[in-house]
């Protein structure tokens, strides 16, 4: 135990020159107490694409490459704090449902359109006041805390202290192998955990397929013959989760598990950005009392902060113009701060990467060497 060192030569004399012969009480009982409470969790993680293989994918996904999920969660947190910033000062009906909905759908390979004034009918007609809560209460379940994940999560620490605690024990006897790097390397695994059950995705397909489904009749668009449905003008919604009449740009985009998220954030936020872009021009002309139809003069309510019916409708030119931005035919497909916030995502989920894993190479790198004569 006093030597500094020894030669090769007297190494290879001692201890041969092959590989250590693994032995399986060993590789069991690092297995069970530092590896299998880890893959526990990997059934909290949420799921909910149309396909089977697909959920075994992102499964797969998030295990193989704990950077990538941590990049899609925490992109999926900056985008939902970005845009209920944007939409905090601004004074028009359902602003706080079309927030709720928005963020909702990170999920979900999101499209905006305003093709026959469907989306500037859908922010100001107020034929469509009740479409906007509708959606948001359906999209309003959660997939969070419950005992069975909560359960699991504590289980995974308090094995992890106690094998920790039990290898520290008699150091001498498990000084070569003790399986602390292996734990190490799976902590990631617990904020990530953490992360998406706080944040309660809708990743469930079916659910938000069916969400959209049953608000498809009340939703209203404007035109020269009047109000209809926009039901009835055509199978385009202003609105839409559907993307079999475009091309994706990637087909991770169509994947709902949050992982994928990564795909979605770019399209995702630019979309955002469209529907804020109309509730904000529509804010400011109803801060300077401007009614929808031209000529017309605005009539206040005998209550405050409620909006007449009559100052909110017009032909489809006219809702078209109040909802405009300038410029607004100039369109970029960066939403605004989409690369700081990209670039804060691939930041902490490669410092909480090499965290992990960079204590499991530490432990396993001043692990001294020991020769049994």
């Amino acid at each position: 135990m006093n030597a500094a060192g020894f030669t090769y030569l007297a190494c290879l004399d001692v201890c041969g020159s092959g590989t250590e012969r693994p032995t399986w009480a060993n590789i069991s009982q690092q297995f069970g107490a530092w590896l299998l409470p880890y893959l526990a969790l990997i059934s909290q993680l949420p799921f909910g694409s149309r396909h089977r293989a697909d959920n075994l994918m992102s499964a797969i996904l998030t295990v193989g490459s704990p950077v990538l999920a941590g990049y899609s969660m925490i992109l999926t947190i900056l985008n939902a704090r970005w845009i209920s910033r944007r939409f905090e000062n601004l004074s028009f009906p359902n602003t706080g449902d079309a927030v709720r909905i928005l963020i909702s759908l990170q999920q979900t390979p999101l499209r905006i359109t305003n093709e026959d004034s469907l989306l500037s009918s859908l922010v100001v007609l107020p034929e469509n006041d009740d479409w906007w809560p509708a959606v948001a209460e359906f999209l309003n379940y959660n997939h969070t805390w419950s005992i069975a994940s909560a359960t699991a999560i504590a289980w995974v620490i308090v094995a992890y202290l106690l094998t920790v605690a039990s290898s520290l024990s008699d150091v001498n006897s498990n000084i070569n192998s003790n399986g602390q790097g292996t734990g190490s390397v799976w902590l990631w695994l617990i904020p990530i955990d953490i992360g998406w059950l706080q944040l309660s995705p809708k990743c469930d397909y079916a659910r938000i397929r069916r969400a959209m489904d049953n608000v498809d009749a009340m939703s209203f668009v404007t035109t020269r013959d009047g109000i209809v449905k926009a039901s009835d003008l055509s199978e385009r919604r202003a609105v839409s989760i559907d993307t079999s009449m475009e091309n994706l740009s990637s087909p991770d985009e169509d994947l709902t598990p949050p992982v994928y998220n990564y795909a979605r954030a770019i399209p995702w936020s630019r979309s955002a950005e469209d529907v804020l872009d109309a509730f904000r021009m529509a804010s400011n002309n109803v801060k300077v009392h401007k009614p929808v139809k031209m000529g017309d003069i605005w009539k206040n309510a005998s209550k405050r902060n409620v909006i007449e019916p009559c100052n909110r409708s017009g032909n489809p030119s006219e809702v078209d113009a109040y909802c405009r931005l300038p410029g607004y035919a100039v369109r970029t497909p960066w939403a605004s701060g989409m690369f700081y916030r990209m670039f804060v995502a691939s930041l902490l989920p490669l410092v909480l990467q090499w965290a992990t894993t960079g204590s499991a190479v530490l432990v396993v790198y001043f692990t001294p060497t020991v020769v049994s004569i």
